[in-house]
């Protein structure tokens, strides 16, 4: 297997490459010409594993290069590629031992069509009891029945990311529940969600202990009161995400971190867009010290203090590795202090506001930051 990256390569640096390669990732390869593509795919007769890269220039053309896609078992289609439905449908009927596939995110005005349950008919009937992990990256189009039955057959499915979904059923949520084997879960709504029926399924996997990783996000507030008093009782999490909206009552998510704080089985957290940070939650997160990697990205509504307090509390945890938020202008010394007093970090990212009026030159700061965090990698985005 091999993993390309970057621009640089040219067609001899790719006819060099051997055709026995059973592994294929060139996700970081944005540049890559179609017929350049074309031509490293279709002398590559062994891929078990292919990930293509977001291009515009990735079209039906380089998904017929494939010499054997029955050969296939891992399969990443990137969004806003430049292959047709009937190109994806026509590589995907050939897919008859994929483990992992994802299917993209489409803009039907710019490309004339989504993924929809013509395209999620097309996974082979041999491939769908052994696959293991599905990401359909835009589900607006597919119905909510037909999204049920092929998640009846797909019975080895340990992995499940779905994003914009249309409509969330109680029927979905109660096959979800009974799924013993599942491992990882990542449910995005687009328009409506049935709250009780996702409380019920929280309810349902504290008792299966196989769900490690759960990922939640919602354009629409989900007030169904209890709904995050669930998450903690799933005793096998590690990661949790949870993004945009409102999750049930006010204080909920506080008295959630406090059970975290209590099992301590959590070691990941994330907070994207929910509700506003504040101080009592940097508390309550401090209390967490099992975690190794927190994002927090939300409005901050907290002080100094309070971020200093649960930097200091990290600083003594010696467990936090991975560590995301939000950048101010006025930070002082003693959150550098902190920072550096843990000893554990091994990586910062820093999401600065362009709606700040105060100029700052960021990438100084960056540059300072560098200085002060000896082998710690250190990234600046945008948000």
């Amino acid at each position: 297997s091999i993993k390309l990256v970057g621009s640089a390569f040219t067609r001899n640096h790719l006819l060099a490459l051997p055709s026995s390669l059973t592994g294929l990732d060139v996700t970081e390869c944005s540049e890559l010409e179609t017929n350049d593509l074309v031509l490293l795919l279709s002398k590559c007769h062994n891929l078990k594993s292919l990930k293509l890269p977001s291009s515009c220039l990735i079209r039906d053309e380089v998904l017929s290069s494939i010499r054997q896609p029955s050969k296939l078992e891992e399969l990443y289609i990137p969004d806003y590629a430049g292959i047709t439905s009937q190109g994806l449908i026509s590589l995907l009927l050939q897919c008859n031992n994929l483990k992992s596939l994802r299917l993209p995110m489409m803009n039907r005005a710019s490309y004339g069509w989504q993924v929809n349950d013509e395209v999620l008919s097309s996974i082979p009937e041999a491939s769908r009891p052994r696959l293991e992990e599905l990401t359909i990256e835009d589900a607006r189009e597919v119905t909510s029945d037909h999204l049920l039955s092929m998640l009846l057959e797909l019975k080895g499915l340990e992995v499940l990311h779905i994003k914009n979904i249309g409509q969330m059923t109680p029927a979905i949520f109660g096959h979800l529940e009974q799924r013993s084997n599942l491992r990882v879960l990542s449910l995005g709504f687009f328009n409506r969600c049935e709250a009780m029926g996702l409380k019920s399924m929280l309810h349902q996997f504290a008792q299966s202990h196989t769900l490690e990783e759960l990922d939640i996000s919602s354009l629409c507030p989900l007030m169904e009161e209890g709904i995050l008093a669930q998450i903690p009782q799933i005793s096998s999490l590690k990661s949790l995400t949870l993004s945009g909206g409102v999750y049930g009552q006010p204080g909920d998510l506080q008295s959630m971190l406090s059970q975290f704080a209590q099992s301590q089985n959590l070691e990941k957290l994330n907070l994207i867009q929910t509700e506003d940070v504040n101080d009592k939650l940097l508390i309550q997160i401090s209390q967490i010290s099992s975690l190794k990697s927190l994002v927090l990205t939300s409005t901050v509504k907290y002080t100094f203090a309070g971020l200093k307090f649960m930097l200091s509390q990290f600083a003594q945890s010696r467990n936090l590795e991975e560590l995301t938020i939000p950048l101010s202008e006025r930070w002082n010394d003693d959150i550098h202090t902190q920072l550096k007093e843990i000893s554990s970090l091994k990586s910062l990212v820093l999401v600065y506001k362009i709606r700040y009026s105060t100029p700052f030159s960021f990438y100084k700061y960056v540059d300072f930051m560098k200085n002060e965090l000896k082998g710690v990698e250190i990234k600046m985005v945008f948000g």
